[in-house]
């Protein structure tokens, strides 16, 4: 693989569309993803390979951090985690660069990123009650898989209603503020470090209360970036009918 030719590709694509708004750690795992899938652009391997990988490895280190049936099984699982998380960046790219996307890929890629964080999410309360029987950590696993669960609503609702939009100003600015919305969002990143950090230090019921803590705040920060986007969107579409009405008489 020529360095200069995926540079030109990174540049065109992942930085020009995502890097500017992203965190710089997110950056280096898309940046590693880009190169992996440039990589084996023209091999057999295809992006809902990467996916069940991703998945598999993502339940494998779960298990290892349930179970933590050997000494070091939580540094293993981290390094899965990890290894996973790049992947969730390869498969997306590698479908652009085969022209295989799909809305059977995008389905499989989504869920399987949920089926991990809820696995992840048991696995570190059983880890924490198995452990020490902290029965605290079940309440809180709940309400982090609540949050996750109302996030991706909330997101989901915000990119539906991005595409809609009528008015070009109203859909460049649903589209900036998802932008800044997606900054601030509970995304799987901290799952990943902030759990597995919190169980090698024995502090696994702390580790939980502030990724709860974030995730809560993630939410209702995006709920209330998505109100006041329906109410702008609101106030634009009454003034077009408005014009349009004025014009008709």
């Amino acid at each position: 693989m020529s360095q200069e030719t995926f540079l030109t590709y990174y540049q065109q694509t992942a930085l020009k569309k995502n890097e500017r708004n992203s965190r710089c750690i997110q950056v280096a795992y898309r940046f590693v993803g880009s190169a992996l899938a440039y990589a084996i652009k023209d091999s057999a391997i295809r992006p809902n390979h990467l996916t069940l990988a991703n998945l598999i490895l993502g339940i494998v280190g779960n298990i290892l951090i349930g179970f933590n049936a050997f000494g070091g099984a939580i540094w293993l699982a981290f390094a899965f985690h990890q290894f996973a998380f790049v992947l969730d960046y390869t498969d997306g790219s590698l479908a652009r660069l085969q022209g295989r996307t799909s809305k059977f890929g995008s389905w499989f890629d989504a869920n399987t990123d949920v089926l991990k964080e809820v696995t992840l999410i048991f696995a570190t309360c059983w880890y924490g009650y198995s452990g020490a029987s902290e029965v605290i950590v079940w309440p809180l696993g709940l309400l982090l898989v609540s949050a996750i669960y109302a996030t991706t609503k909330v997101r989901d609702s915000y990119t539906k209603l991005a595409a809609q939009a009528r008015v070009q100003s109203v859909a460049y600015r649903l589209k900036q503020r998802m932008v800044i919305a997606r900054q601030f969002h509970f995304t799987s990143l901290y799952l990943y470090i902030v759990l597995p950090i919190s169980m090698l230090l024995n502090l696994t019921t702390c580790g939980l209360v502030l990724t709860c803590v974030w995730a809560t705040i993630s939410l209702l920060y995006s709920m209330a970036t998505y109100s006041i986007s329906l109410v702008q969107q609101d106030k634009k579409t009454a003034v077009k009918c408005s014009s349009t009405c004025d014009n008709s008489a």
